[in-house]
Protein backbone atom coordinates (compact mmCIF):
# COMPACT_ATOMS: atom_id res chain seq x y z
CA UNK A 1 0.00 0.00 0.00
CA UNK A 2 2.83 2.15 1.37
CA UNK A 3 4.56 1.26 -2.62
CA UNK A 4 1.31 2.21 -4.33
CA UNK A 5 0.48 5.76 -2.12
CA UNK A 6 4.14 6.92 -2.85
CA UNK A 7 4.44 5.60 -6.27
CA UNK A 8 1.28 7.65 -7.35
CA UNK A 9 2.38 10.40 -4.98
CA UNK A 10 5.69 11.21 -7.24
CA UNK A 11 3.71 10.38 -10.39
CA UNK A 12 1.69 12.97 -9.53
CA UNK A 13 4.06 15.71 -8.49
CA UNK A 14 5.76 14.98 -12.17
CA UNK A 15 2.43 15.59 -14.04
CA UNK A 16 1.48 18.40 -11.82
CA UNK A 17 5.18 19.66 -13.01
CA UNK A 18 3.83 18.90 -17.01
CA UNK A 19 1.48 20.67 -16.43
CA UNK A 20 3.23 24.08 -15.32
CA UNK A 21 5.19 23.65 -18.27
CA UNK A 22 2.46 23.76 -20.33
CA UNK A 23 -0.71 26.12 -18.76
CA UNK A 24 2.82 28.97 -18.31
CA UNK A 25 4.37 28.77 -22.02
CA UNK A 26 3.90 31.92 -23.56
CA UNK A 27 4.61 30.65 -26.52
CA UNK A 28 1.60 28.25 -26.36
CA UNK A 29 -0.50 30.86 -24.92
CA UNK A 30 0.01 33.21 -28.18
CA UNK A 31 -0.47 29.98 -30.27
CA UNK A 32 -3.70 29.39 -29.23
CA UNK A 33 -4.90 32.92 -29.68
CA UNK A 34 -3.60 33.38 -32.88
CA UNK A 35 -5.48 32.42 -36.00
CA UNK A 36 -5.49 28.85 -36.72
CA UNK A 37 -3.49 28.85 -40.20
CA UNK A 38 -0.96 26.39 -39.79
CA UNK A 39 -2.08 24.75 -43.10
CA UNK A 40 -1.49 27.97 -45.15
CA UNK A 41 0.79 30.26 -43.00
CA UNK A 42 4.27 28.92 -42.76
CA UNK A 43 4.59 31.17 -39.49
CA UNK A 44 1.65 29.52 -38.07
CA UNK A 45 3.10 26.01 -39.34
CA UNK A 46 6.31 26.66 -37.20
CA UNK A 47 4.41 27.46 -33.95
CA UNK A 48 2.28 24.05 -34.30
CA UNK A 49 5.36 22.19 -34.55
CA UNK A 50 6.89 23.66 -31.97
CA UNK A 51 4.17 22.65 -29.51
CA UNK A 52 4.06 19.22 -31.00
CA UNK A 53 7.85 19.08 -29.91
CA UNK A 54 6.55 20.79 -26.54
CA UNK A 55 4.08 18.25 -26.19
CA UNK A 56 6.69 14.80 -26.74
CA UNK A 57 8.92 16.66 -24.65
CA UNK A 58 7.04 16.67 -21.54
CA UNK A 59 5.80 13.63 -22.60
CA UNK A 60 9.47 12.36 -21.85
CA UNK A 61 9.86 14.47 -18.21
CA UNK A 62 6.74 12.26 -17.04
CA UNK A 63 9.21 9.01 -18.01
CA UNK A 64 5.83 7.08 -19.19
CA UNK A 65 6.14 5.68 -22.71
CA UNK A 66 2.07 5.23 -22.20
CA UNK A 67 1.13 8.76 -21.11
CA UNK A 68 -0.73 11.25 -23.05
CA UNK A 69 -0.26 14.74 -23.23
CA UNK A 70 -3.08 17.26 -24.96
CA UNK A 71 -3.96 20.56 -24.95
CA UNK A 72 -7.71 21.46 -25.74
CA UNK A 73 -7.57 24.26 -28.08
CA UNK A 74 -10.87 26.33 -27.62
CA UNK A 75 -10.76 27.02 -30.99
CA UNK A 76 -12.00 23.66 -31.53
CA UNK A 77 -8.53 21.64 -31.92
CA UNK A 78 -6.94 18.87 -29.39
CA UNK A 79 -3.78 18.47 -30.15
CA UNK A 80 -1.60 15.86 -28.55
CA UNK A 81 1.80 14.22 -27.70
CA UNK A 82 1.20 11.62 -30.87
CA UNK A 83 2.15 12.74 -34.50
CA UNK A 84 -1.58 13.03 -35.13
CA UNK A 85 -4.10 15.81 -33.82
CA UNK A 86 -7.49 15.75 -33.00
CA UNK A 87 -10.71 18.12 -34.76
CA UNK A 88 -14.10 19.20 -34.31
CA UNK A 89 -15.61 15.91 -33.69
CA UNK A 90 -12.95 14.78 -30.69
CA UNK A 91 -13.37 18.56 -29.31
CA UNK A 92 -17.29 18.22 -29.52
CA UNK A 93 -16.98 14.66 -28.23
CA UNK A 94 -14.81 16.11 -24.99
CA UNK A 95 -16.69 18.67 -24.66
CA UNK A 96 -19.48 17.12 -23.57
CA UNK A 97 -17.93 15.21 -20.82
CA UNK A 98 -18.39 15.80 -16.53
CA UNK A 99 -14.43 16.81 -16.18
CA UNK A 100 -14.38 19.27 -19.29
CA UNK A 101 -16.96 21.67 -17.00
CA UNK A 102 -14.87 21.11 -13.83
CA UNK A 103 -12.23 21.99 -15.00
CA UNK A 104 -13.00 25.14 -16.41
CA UNK A 105 -15.15 25.88 -12.84
CA UNK A 106 -11.42 25.00 -11.07
CA UNK A 107 -10.04 28.42 -12.82
CA UNK A 108 -6.26 27.29 -13.20
CA UNK A 109 -6.73 24.63 -10.42
CA UNK A 110 -5.35 20.93 -10.88
CA UNK A 111 -8.83 18.91 -11.55
CA UNK A 112 -7.63 15.34 -10.91
CA UNK A 113 -10.05 11.97 -12.15
CA UNK A 114 -9.51 8.32 -12.33
CA UNK A 115 -11.04 6.54 -13.90
CA UNK A 116 -11.06 7.66 -17.17
CA UNK A 117 -12.56 6.46 -20.07
CA UNK A 118 -13.66 8.84 -22.42
CA UNK A 119 -13.34 9.61 -26.28
CA UNK A 120 -9.40 10.23 -25.91
CA UNK A 121 -8.88 6.85 -24.04
CA UNK A 122 -11.47 4.66 -26.56
CA UNK A 123 -9.00 4.61 -28.98
CA UNK A 124 -5.82 3.93 -27.04
CA UNK A 125 -6.53 1.30 -24.35
CA UNK A 126 -9.79 -0.16 -22.70
CA UNK A 127 -8.13 0.34 -19.00
CA UNK A 128 -8.97 2.67 -16.82
CA UNK A 129 -6.45 6.62 -17.14
CA UNK A 130 -4.97 8.66 -14.32
CA UNK A 131 -5.90 11.89 -15.73
CA UNK A 132 -5.38 15.77 -14.79
CA UNK A 133 -6.67 18.52 -16.35
CA UNK A 134 -6.02 22.25 -16.01
CA UNK A 135 -7.38 24.96 -17.58
CA UNK A 136 -5.17 27.14 -19.45
CA UNK A 137 -5.51 31.47 -19.17
CA UNK A 138 -4.97 33.80 -21.40
CA UNK A 139 -1.77 36.11 -20.32
CA UNK A 140 -3.53 39.35 -20.58
CA UNK A 141 -6.93 38.04 -18.52
CA UNK A 142 -8.37 35.37 -16.74
CA UNK A 143 -10.17 34.37 -19.72
CA UNK A 144 -9.87 30.25 -20.72
CA UNK A 145 -7.57 29.67 -24.08
CA UNK A 146 -7.73 25.77 -23.42
CA UNK A 147 -7.17 22.76 -21.32
CA UNK A 148 -3.64 21.02 -20.39
CA UNK A 149 -4.69 17.46 -20.55
CA UNK A 150 -2.33 14.90 -19.05
CA UNK A 151 -3.27 11.26 -18.16
CA UNK A 152 -1.11 7.74 -17.32
CA UNK A 153 -2.88 4.11 -17.20
CA UNK A 154 -3.92 3.31 -14.01
CA UNK A 155 -1.79 0.31 -14.08
CA UNK A 156 1.44 2.26 -13.27
CA UNK A 157 0.41 2.71 -10.02
CA UNK A 158 -1.86 0.91 -9.33
CA UNK A 159 -1.48 -3.03 -9.98
CA UNK A 160 -4.62 -5.71 -9.77
CA UNK A 161 -5.26 -8.33 -6.87
CA UNK A 162 -6.25 -11.72 -6.29
CA UNK A 163 -8.96 -13.10 -7.81
CA UNK A 164 -11.88 -13.53 -5.23
CA UNK A 165 -11.60 -16.95 -5.39
CA UNK A 166 -8.17 -16.56 -3.77
CA UNK A 167 -8.66 -17.05 -0.34
CA UNK A 168 -5.01 -16.88 1.12
CA UNK A 169 -4.92 -13.66 -0.82
CA UNK A 170 -8.55 -12.17 -0.88
CA UNK A 171 -8.01 -8.69 -0.16
CA UNK A 172 -9.82 -5.22 -1.40
CA UNK A 173 -7.81 -1.87 -2.27
CA UNK A 174 -9.50 1.25 -2.46
CA UNK A 175 -8.89 4.63 -4.10
CA UNK A 176 -10.85 7.55 -2.27
CA UNK A 177 -11.23 11.06 -2.44
CA UNK A 178 -10.30 13.76 -0.16
CA UNK A 179 -13.58 14.43 1.36
CA UNK A 180 -14.08 10.31 1.36
CA UNK A 181 -16.95 10.01 -0.48
CA UNK A 182 -16.70 8.66 -3.55
CA UNK A 183 -15.04 5.16 -4.30
CA UNK A 184 -12.94 5.91 -7.37
CA UNK A 185 -11.75 2.24 -7.73
CA UNK A 186 -11.92 -1.47 -6.29
CA UNK A 187 -10.16 -3.92 -7.22
CA UNK A 188 -9.71 -7.43 -5.94
CA UNK A 189 -12.57 -9.73 -4.27
CA UNK A 190 -15.92 -8.04 -3.04
CA UNK A 191 -17.05 -7.37 0.25
CA UNK A 192 -20.46 -7.14 1.50
CA UNK A 193 -22.06 -4.27 1.67
CA UNK A 194 -22.20 -1.18 -0.01
CA UNK A 195 -18.15 0.27 -0.42
CA UNK A 196 -19.25 3.84 0.01
CA UNK A 197 -21.06 3.45 3.37
CA UNK A 198 -17.54 1.33 4.27
CA UNK A 199 -15.30 4.48 2.95
CA UNK A 200 -17.91 6.66 5.56
CA UNK A 201 -17.28 4.20 8.30
CA UNK A 202 -13.67 4.50 7.66
CA UNK A 203 -13.46 8.07 8.06
CA UNK A 204 -14.98 8.25 11.30
CA UNK A 205 -12.01 6.60 12.12
CA UNK A 206 -9.84 9.25 13.71
CA UNK A 207 -6.61 6.98 14.14
CA UNK A 208 -3.26 7.37 13.03
CA UNK A 209 -3.21 5.73 9.40
CA UNK A 210 -0.92 2.69 7.94
CA UNK A 211 -2.51 0.48 11.17
CA UNK A 212 -4.93 -2.06 10.73
CA UNK A 213 -8.33 -1.27 12.33
CA UNK A 214 -11.40 -3.79 12.76
CA UNK A 215 -14.39 -3.67 10.71
CA UNK A 216 -17.74 -5.84 10.77
CA UNK A 217 -19.16 -6.31 7.66
CA UNK A 218 -22.19 -8.30 6.78
CA UNK A 219 -21.25 -10.37 9.83
CA UNK A 220 -17.66 -11.48 9.14
CA UNK A 221 -14.91 -9.37 10.44
CA UNK A 222 -12.63 -7.66 8.23
CA UNK A 223 -9.24 -5.37 8.86
CA UNK A 224 -8.46 -2.86 7.19
CA UNK A 225 -5.42 0.24 7.21
CA UNK A 226 -5.42 3.47 4.86
CA UNK A 227 -2.69 5.20 3.54
CA UNK A 228 -2.89 8.52 1.98
CA UNK A 229 -1.44 10.45 -1.17
CA UNK A 230 -0.61 13.56 0.22
CA UNK A 231 -0.20 15.79 -3.21
CA UNK A 232 -3.61 14.75 -3.80
CA UNK A 233 -5.34 14.66 -0.78
CA UNK A 234 -6.55 10.90 -1.64
CA UNK A 235 -5.82 7.57 0.14
CA UNK A 236 -5.72 3.67 -0.63
CA UNK A 237 -7.79 1.63 1.72
CA UNK A 238 -7.43 -2.08 1.85
CA UNK A 239 -9.35 -5.14 3.19
CA UNK A 240 -8.28 -8.09 4.62
CA UNK A 241 -10.91 -10.74 5.88
CA UNK A 242 -9.51 -11.49 9.66
CA UNK A 243 -9.88 -15.31 9.47
CA UNK A 244 -7.50 -15.19 5.97
CA UNK A 245 -4.79 -12.95 7.70
CA UNK A 246 -4.49 -15.45 11.18
CA UNK A 247 -4.75 -18.42 9.17
CA UNK A 248 -1.78 -16.54 7.23
CA UNK A 249 0.23 -15.79 10.31
CA UNK A 250 -0.73 -18.56 11.87
CA UNK A 251 1.16 -20.57 8.83
CA UNK A 252 3.99 -18.38 8.70
CA UNK A 253 4.22 -18.55 12.88
CA UNK A 254 4.69 -22.69 12.61
CA UNK A 255 7.07 -22.52 9.55
CA UNK A 256 9.26 -19.63 10.57
CA UNK A 257 9.83 -22.24 13.65
CA UNK A 258 10.47 -24.83 11.71
CA UNK A 259 13.10 -22.95 9.55
CA UNK A 260 14.63 -21.91 12.78
CA UNK A 261 15.09 -25.05 14.24
CA UNK A 262 16.67 -26.75 11.26
CA UNK A 263 18.99 -23.38 10.84
CA UNK A 264 20.07 -23.80 14.68
CA UNK A 265 20.75 -27.50 13.65
CA UNK A 266 23.03 -26.99 10.89
CA UNK A 267 24.65 -23.66 12.55
CA UNK A 268 25.35 -26.02 15.99
CA UNK A 269 27.01 -28.75 13.59
CA UNK A 270 29.16 -26.39 11.46
CA UNK A 271 30.21 -24.63 14.44
CA UNK A 272 31.31 -28.04 16.16
CA UNK A 273 33.06 -28.63 13.67
CA UNK A 274 35.03 -25.51 12.85
CA UNK A 275 36.43 -25.35 16.45
CA UNK A 276 37.63 -28.75 16.49
CA UNK A 277 39.34 -27.38 13.20
CA UNK A 278 40.68 -24.44 14.51
CA UNK A 279 41.58 -25.70 17.88
CA UNK A 280 44.32 -27.67 17.47
CA UNK A 281 46.79 -25.26 15.26
CA UNK A 282 45.76 -22.69 16.99
CA UNK A 283 46.89 -24.76 20.41
CA UNK A 284 50.51 -25.52 18.33
CA UNK A 285 50.83 -22.00 17.26
CA UNK A 286 50.07 -21.20 21.02
CA UNK A 287 52.80 -22.90 21.80
CA UNK A 288 55.14 -21.42 19.58
CA UNK A 289 54.28 -18.23 21.18
CA UNK A 290 55.25 -19.46 24.74
CA UNK A 291 59.03 -20.56 23.14
CA UNK A 292 59.41 -16.93 21.81
CA UNK A 293 58.50 -15.42 25.02
CA UNK A 294 61.23 -17.45 26.88
CA UNK A 295 63.90 -15.87 23.97
CA UNK A 296 63.88 -18.98 21.44
CA UNK A 297 63.75 -16.98 18.46
CA UNK A 298 63.80 -20.77 16.23
CA UNK A 299 60.45 -20.81 16.96
CA UNK A 300 58.13 -22.34 13.84
CA UNK A 301 54.46 -23.47 13.46
CA UNK A 302 53.86 -26.40 10.94
CA UNK A 303 51.84 -24.94 8.44
CA UNK A 304 48.57 -26.66 6.97
CA UNK A 305 45.99 -25.38 4.60
CA UNK A 306 45.25 -22.42 3.15
CA UNK A 307 42.56 -20.92 5.38
CA UNK A 308 43.04 -17.41 8.18
CA UNK A 309 44.89 -20.03 10.53
CA UNK A 310 47.33 -20.73 8.06
CA UNK A 311 47.95 -17.76 6.95
CA UNK A 312 48.59 -16.30 10.62
CA UNK A 313 51.00 -19.55 11.09
CA UNK A 314 52.86 -18.44 8.36
CA UNK A 315 52.70 -14.76 9.48
CA UNK A 316 54.18 -15.74 12.52
CA UNK A 317 56.94 -17.86 10.95
CA UNK A 318 58.39 -14.68 9.19
CA UNK A 319 58.13 -12.57 12.45
CA UNK A 320 60.35 -15.17 13.83
CA UNK A 321 62.92 -15.13 11.10
CA UNK A 322 62.33 -11.01 10.92
CA UNK A 323 63.26 -10.97 14.89
CA UNK A 324 66.46 -13.13 13.96
CA UNK A 325 67.53 -11.02 11.41
CA UNK A 326 66.74 -7.67 14.10
CA UNK A 327 69.22 -8.82 16.72
CA UNK A 328 71.99 -9.39 14.11
CA UNK A 329 71.26 -6.60 12.94
CA UNK A 330 71.29 -4.61 16.35
CA UNK A 331 74.52 -7.27 17.43
CA UNK A 332 76.80 -5.97 14.24
CA UNK A 333 75.54 -2.03 14.89
CA UNK A 334 76.59 -2.47 18.26
CA UNK A 335 79.52 -3.88 16.94
CA UNK A 336 79.87 -1.06 14.80
CA UNK A 337 79.74 1.56 17.40
CA UNK A 338 82.33 0.44 19.44
CA UNK A 339 84.37 0.78 16.28
CA UNK A 340 83.07 4.16 15.76
CA UNK A 341 84.22 5.35 19.44
CA UNK A 342 87.17 4.11 19.11
CA UNK A 343 87.60 6.12 15.87
CA UNK A 344 86.26 9.38 17.19
CA UNK A 345 88.99 8.79 19.89
CA UNK A 346 92.12 8.75 16.90
CA UNK A 347 91.03 12.17 15.67
CA UNK A 348 90.51 13.71 18.68
CA UNK A 349 94.08 12.69 19.21
CA UNK A 350 95.34 14.63 16.17
CA UNK A 351 94.00 17.88 16.71
CA UNK A 352 95.36 18.59 20.41
CA UNK A 353 98.65 16.76 18.76
CA UNK A 354 98.41 19.44 16.16
CA UNK A 355 97.83 22.10 18.18
CA UNK A 356 100.02 21.69 20.87
CA UNK A 357 102.52 21.03 18.12
CA UNK A 358 101.57 25.02 16.47
CA UNK A 359 101.95 26.06 20.10
CA UNK A 360 105.69 24.65 19.95
CA UNK A 361 106.45 26.33 16.93
CA UNK A 362 105.06 29.42 17.83
CA UNK A 363 107.06 30.17 20.78
CA UNK A 364 110.13 29.16 18.73
CA UNK A 365 109.36 31.77 16.21
CA UNK A 366 108.91 34.11 19.39
CA UNK A 367 112.45 33.71 20.43
CA UNK A 368 113.67 33.74 16.94
CA UNK A 369 112.22 37.25 16.44
CA UNK A 370 109.60 35.96 13.50
CA UNK A 371 107.09 37.96 14.73
CA UNK A 372 104.66 37.77 11.36
CA UNK A 373 105.11 33.75 11.76
CA UNK A 374 103.91 34.11 15.40
CA UNK A 375 101.01 36.23 14.79
CA UNK A 376 99.90 33.37 11.80
CA UNK A 377 100.29 30.04 14.41
CA UNK A 378 98.20 32.09 16.98
CA UNK A 379 95.86 32.77 14.94
CA UNK A 380 95.39 29.80 13.35
CA UNK A 381 95.63 28.02 17.13
CA UNK A 382 92.66 29.90 17.89
CA UNK A 383 90.88 28.66 14.74
CA UNK A 384 91.65 25.20 15.81
CA UNK A 385 90.95 25.85 19.77
CA UNK A 386 87.71 27.37 18.62
CA UNK A 387 86.97 24.04 16.55
CA UNK A 388 88.24 21.49 19.33
CA UNK A 389 86.63 23.32 22.69
CA UNK A 390 83.21 24.62 21.26
CA UNK A 391 80.94 21.65 21.59
CA UNK A 392 77.92 23.52 21.18
CA UNK A 393 76.11 24.14 17.96
CA UNK A 394 74.05 27.48 18.03
CA UNK A 395 76.61 29.83 19.67
CA UNK A 396 76.38 34.02 20.06
CA UNK A 397 76.99 35.96 17.55
CA UNK A 398 79.29 37.82 19.67
CA UNK A 399 81.83 34.34 19.62
CA UNK A 400 80.99 33.98 15.63
CA UNK A 401 82.78 37.45 14.91
CA UNK A 402 85.46 36.88 17.22
CA UNK A 403 86.06 33.30 15.03
CA UNK A 404 85.76 35.11 11.93
CA UNK A 405 88.34 38.26 13.12
CA UNK A 406 91.16 35.52 13.78
CA UNK A 407 90.15 33.98 10.14
CA UNK A 408 90.49 37.49 8.40
CA UNK A 409 93.72 38.11 10.45
CA UNK A 410 95.09 35.00 8.70
CA UNK A 411 94.09 36.58 5.21
CA UNK A 412 95.19 40.13 5.77
CA UNK A 413 98.52 38.28 6.54
CA UNK A 414 97.91 36.07 3.36
CA UNK A 415 97.27 38.96 0.99
CA UNK A 416 99.38 41.29 2.55
CA UNK A 417 97.02 43.97 3.96
CA UNK A 418 94.61 44.13 0.45
CA UNK A 419 91.85 43.09 1.75
CA UNK A 420 90.26 45.78 3.53
CA UNK A 421 87.46 44.58 6.06
CA UNK A 422 85.07 46.39 8.06
CA UNK A 423 82.75 44.83 10.50
CA UNK A 424 79.34 46.21 12.44
CA UNK A 425 78.03 44.28 15.12
CA UNK A 426 75.36 46.36 17.18
CA UNK A 427 75.14 45.52 21.04
CA UNK A 428 71.57 44.85 20.79
CA UNK A 429 72.11 41.85 18.91
CA UNK A 430 75.26 40.59 20.09
CA UNK A 431 73.72 37.79 22.52
CA UNK A 432 71.76 36.47 19.62
CA UNK A 433 72.26 32.90 18.31
CA UNK A 434 73.52 31.42 14.85
CA UNK A 435 74.51 28.50 13.67
CA UNK A 436 78.57 28.23 14.01
CA UNK A 437 80.53 28.39 10.49
CA UNK A 438 77.66 30.73 9.22
CA UNK A 439 79.85 33.82 8.10
CA UNK A 440 83.12 32.14 7.60
CA UNK A 441 82.15 30.28 4.16
CA UNK A 442 80.64 33.35 2.62
CA UNK A 443 83.69 35.89 3.30
CA UNK A 444 85.87 32.96 2.27
CA UNK A 445 83.98 33.20 -1.24
CA UNK A 446 84.21 36.74 -1.63
CA UNK A 447 88.28 37.11 -0.91
CA UNK A 448 88.43 34.16 -3.68
CA UNK A 449 86.11 35.59 -6.08
CA UNK A 450 86.41 38.83 -5.70
CA UNK A 451 89.44 39.15 -7.55
CA UNK A 452 89.74 42.72 -7.15
CA UNK A 453 93.04 44.26 -5.34
CA UNK A 454 92.44 46.12 -2.71
CA UNK A 455 89.35 44.21 -2.05
CA UNK A 456 86.38 45.39 0.43
CA UNK A 457 84.32 43.47 2.48
CA UNK A 458 81.97 45.24 4.66
CA UNK A 459 79.78 42.42 7.21
CA UNK A 460 76.99 44.04 9.33
CA UNK A 461 74.24 42.79 11.50
CA UNK A 462 70.71 44.16 12.27
CA UNK A 463 67.34 42.57 13.77
CA UNK A 464 64.27 42.66 11.07
CA UNK A 465 61.20 42.12 12.03
CA UNK A 466 61.74 39.82 14.57
CA UNK A 467 64.44 38.13 12.97
CA UNK A 468 68.39 38.50 12.46
CA UNK A 469 69.57 39.99 8.88
CA UNK A 470 73.40 39.76 8.30
CA UNK A 471 74.79 40.75 5.32
CA UNK A 472 78.18 40.48 3.98
CA UNK A 473 79.27 43.27 0.91
CA UNK A 474 82.10 43.46 -1.36
CA UNK A 475 83.36 45.36 -3.81
CA UNK A 476 84.54 42.50 -6.38
CA UNK A 477 84.48 41.82 -10.15
CA UNK A 478 80.38 41.06 -9.60
CA UNK A 479 78.67 38.42 -11.83
CA UNK A 480 76.36 38.75 -15.03
CA UNK A 481 72.79 38.44 -15.00
CA UNK A 482 73.23 35.01 -16.25
CA UNK A 483 76.23 33.78 -14.09
CA UNK A 484 73.97 34.61 -11.12
CA UNK A 485 71.17 33.13 -11.91
CA UNK A 486 72.95 29.53 -12.31
CA UNK A 487 74.68 30.57 -8.58
CA UNK A 488 70.81 30.72 -7.25
CA UNK A 489 69.90 27.52 -8.45
CA UNK A 490 72.75 26.03 -7.24
CA UNK A 491 71.59 27.02 -3.94
CA UNK A 492 68.27 24.35 -4.23
CA UNK A 493 69.13 20.89 -3.19
CA UNK A 494 66.91 19.53 -6.67
CA UNK A 495 69.39 21.49 -8.93
CA UNK A 496 72.73 20.40 -6.95
CA UNK A 497 74.69 18.31 -4.55
CA UNK A 498 77.01 19.75 -2.44
CA UNK A 499 80.79 19.45 -1.27
CA UNK A 500 82.57 21.15 1.91
CA UNK A 501 80.92 24.33 2.98
CA UNK A 502 80.29 26.29 0.49
CA UNK A 503 76.91 28.83 -0.03
CA UNK A 504 75.44 26.29 -0.87
CA UNK A 505 76.28 23.91 2.02
CA UNK A 506 75.37 27.33 4.54
CA UNK A 507 72.24 28.12 2.65
CA UNK A 508 70.83 23.93 3.43
CA UNK A 509 71.73 23.83 6.84
CA UNK A 510 69.89 26.96 7.50
CA UNK A 511 67.17 25.75 5.61
CA UNK A 512 66.90 22.27 7.67
CA UNK A 513 67.40 24.20 10.86
CA UNK A 514 65.51 27.12 11.19
CA UNK A 515 62.74 26.77 8.29
CA UNK A 516 62.26 27.32 4.08
CA UNK A 517 61.65 31.15 4.54
CA UNK A 518 65.21 31.50 6.07
CA UNK A 519 68.53 31.24 4.29
CA UNK A 520 70.93 32.88 2.00
CA UNK A 521 70.18 35.33 -0.65
CA UNK A 522 72.38 36.70 -3.78
CA UNK A 523 72.45 40.19 -5.24
CA UNK A 524 75.03 40.57 -7.69
CA UNK A 525 76.13 42.74 -10.71
CA UNK A 526 79.08 42.80 -13.08
CA UNK A 527 81.73 45.21 -11.85
CA UNK A 528 79.86 46.28 -8.77
CA UNK A 529 80.48 43.56 -6.47
CA UNK A 530 78.64 41.01 -4.69
CA UNK A 531 75.85 41.00 -1.51
CA UNK A 532 75.17 38.05 0.24
CA UNK A 533 72.20 38.35 2.68
CA UNK A 534 71.76 35.57 5.32
CA UNK A 535 68.28 35.94 7.20
CA UNK A 536 67.85 33.45 10.38
CA UNK A 537 65.26 34.08 13.48
CA UNK A 538 66.35 35.35 16.20
CA UNK A 539 68.06 32.60 18.63
CA UNK A 540 69.25 32.55 22.05
CA UNK A 541 72.32 30.41 22.45
CA UNK A 542 71.65 29.43 26.20
CA UNK A 543 68.38 27.48 25.39
CA UNK A 544 68.34 27.33 21.46
CA UNK A 545 64.99 29.08 21.45
CA UNK A 546 63.67 31.95 19.47
CA UNK A 547 63.74 35.44 21.00
CA UNK A 548 60.49 35.88 23.18
CA UNK A 549 59.36 31.93 23.53
CA UNK A 550 59.04 30.27 26.59
CA UNK A 551 60.59 27.30 27.21
CA UNK A 552 58.69 24.65 28.83
CA UNK A 553 60.63 22.25 30.99
CA UNK A 554 59.28 18.73 29.63
CA UNK A 555 61.77 16.23 32.02
CA UNK A 556 60.51 14.01 34.17
CA UNK A 557 62.71 12.87 37.43
CA UNK A 558 62.69 9.51 38.48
Amino acid sequence: MRSVAMNMDGLSERMMNASNLIVNDTELQNFLQAPPEWTDNYASFQQYQNVQKKLSNIKGIIMDSNAMVAVIDFRGYVHTSSLESGGKPVFNGLTGEPWYRLTVQQQGWPYWQLPYQGALAQGADAKPWFMLTRLIKSPHGDEGIGIALIAIPSESFFPGTAAAGDSEQAHTLMLVTGDNSKVLDVKGSPIAGDPEQLVTEIAADKGPDAVLSRLPVGGRDYLYSTVPVPRIGWKVIEFVPQTDLTGQLNRIKNQSFLWLFAWFAVFTIVFVILMLRFTGPLRELLLSMGKLGQGDFHAQVAVRGADEVAKLGVHFNLMTESLRGLVAKLSDEQKRKEAAKFQALQAQINPHFLFNTLNSIKWMAVLSGSQHVSQMITRLGKLLEFSMKNDREIISLEEEFAYLEDYLELQKIRFHDNVQIETQLPEAVKDCGILKFTLQPIVENSIIHGNRTPLSIRISAAEYDGGLELTVKDNGKGMSAEKLEQVKLALHPEHARYNGIGIGNVHERLRMHYGVEYGVELQSMESEGTTVTIRVPLIMPETGQRKGEQRHDTSINS
